[in-house]
């Protein structure tokens, strides 16, 4: 597909060579994301794997009419979020660039994401299996360091090595892919397997101890198991049911499950609506206010700990809706498409809805949570009838 799109658009040869290999150029980032010792040489490696070649292609890409149809909508909502982020701003351009920036590399990385899946060498299902088995190997280099380097207590939280140092985040990771990988699975009627990959993302969520990452698992997991057609649905089920309850419950009479209580989440998310409120409703406080959360007790919190409160306070119900929008849809579309990642994304949201930020950024965990499976169920929407078999 790609290549013939390439080959009607006469590309250069050069510019041809580059979108040729995107795919291995997303793979290496997405590698480096792990690898990198620090968030700065993480950025210099997207900068370098996929900024820079999209930007040199850029001729190719305008003229590539298939592309320019996947990646409108995004251009469109992520903008009009930018726009919204700035309504309230005064004269702060810096931070308006700053942002600005994000939305270009946001736009970037789901550009390398469309023309990756229209390779030969990248597809959905070998792209989730990447993801979930480097998370892992990242998850059990993790163990290594922080248990036997650092000489920690096993009954000490695991914080994840390099660049993805967040337990939430990393465990988040598991639980998107490991849903849809048990997804693809089910469809092989691979029980096996599909239990074997459960039980290593139980064993590894006991040591990060990330709650949120544990209800999107059982939502998104269960979600799924029900919604399926597969053989042996009802023993799946009650297999399924028993590994978590049994999780749940020796996590929480023997592990630190319900150690730090909330976390003040409840409070968190009030203030922030609060806030909102204070500022204009329809349209967010923006780029102008840096503040922080402030709760009745005086703490400060960086941001909201909720995907859609964040959306709200930076974006307000107008941003909100739209976020709405683009994920019913996605979910909706991408069920009845049967598109693998549905159900990974779908996990990611119950995740990001307990422990979310801002989804335009620089490069982070985020990227691979929420943007990674929408590009990849937008890509499976909007391919022609006669190819969707390919996915």
């Amino acid at each position: 597909m790609q290549e013939e799109s390439l080959n009607k658009l006469e590309t250069g040869g050069f510019q041809r060579f580059l979108l040729n290999n995107i795919p291995y150029a997303l793979l290496a980032f997405i590698f480096f994301m792990y690898a990198a010792p620090t968030s700065k040489l993480a950025n210099v490696g997207f900068y370098l794997l996929v900024l820079l070649p999209i930007i040199l292609a850029a001729p190719s890409l305008i003229k590539d009419q298939v592309f320019g149809r996947y990646i409108r909508p995004f251009v469109v909502i992520i903008i009009a979020w930018l726009l919204l982020m700035a309504a309230g701003l005064d004269v702060e351009w810096a931070v308006f660039g700053k942002k600005a920036r994000h939305v270009f590399y946001t736009l970037a990385f789901i550009s390398a994401i469309y023309y990756a899946l229209s390779s030969r060498l990248v597809t959905v299902n070998k792209l989730i299996s990447y993801m979930f088995w480097l998370t892992v190997l990242y998850s059990v280099l993790s163990m290594v360091v922080h248990y036997g380097w650092y000489d920690r207590s096993l009954s000490a939280r695991l914080i994840p090595v390099m660049r993805l140092d967040s337990p939430i985040f990393v465990t988040d990771l598991l639980s998107v892919y490991g849903v849809s990988l048990i997804y693809l699975l089910l469809q092989k009627n691979k029980y096996l397997q599909i239990f074997l990959i459960l039980s290593v993302i139980l064993f590894l969520q006991y040591f990060y101890n990330a709650r949120s990452a544990l209800v999107a698992l059982c939502f998104g997991l269960f979600a799924m198991l029900i919604l399926t057609r597969f053989q042996y649905k009802k023993t799946t089920l009650l297999v399924a049911f028993i590994m978590l309850a049994s999780y749940i419950l020796a996590s929480a009479y023997y592990g630190n499950l319900l150690q730090r209580g909330v976390s003040y989440r409840l409070d968190i998310w009030l203030s922030s609506i609060e806030k909102a409120l204070n500022c204009n409703i329809w349209i967010g406080c923006g780029l102008s206010d840096n503040l922080g959360i402030t709760i009745a007790d005086g703490n400060v919190f960086q941001h909201a700990h909720n995907v859609f409160i964040v959306q709200l306070v930076n974006t307000g119900i107008v941003g909100l809706l739209s976020m709405l929008v683009l994920l019913s849809y996605l979910l909706i579309k991408g069920f009845l498409v049967k598109s693998t990642m549905v159900f990974g994304l779908l996990t990611g949201v119950v995740a990001l809805f307990f422990d979310g930020r801002e989804v335009i950024t620089n490069p982070n965990a985020l990227w691979f949570i929420f943007w990674l499976p929408v590009a990849q169920i937008y890509w499976k929407i909007a391919q022609p009838l006669t190819c969707r078999s390919n996915n």
